[in-house]
């Protein structure tokens, strides 16, 4: 993850997640997800999880992760 944001690194750098397209997520799936943004913030890259599948949604919801990721 860590170069990932070294790749994304630079100023005004923003990046949205589109997951409108995954069906399906799991536990450790949506860890991935979190670990990225974590990893993109780390390196000063505005990161934010954009559209979600419902799946996406519903495992979002089940784990509490809404207030650690917000979405748009």
């Amino acid at each position: 993850m860590a170069d990932l944001a070294a790749i994304l690194a630079g100023p005004g750098r923003d990046v949205e997640l589109d997951l409108s397209g995954v069906t399906f997520v799991d536990s450790s799936g949506w860890a991935a997800v979190e670990a990225a943004v974590e990893a993109l913030e780390a390196g000063g890259v505005a990161a934010r999880v954009g559209r979600m599948s419902e799946p996406v949604r519903r495992v979002r919801a089940v784990l509490g992760a809404a207030q650690l990721t917000p979405a748009a």
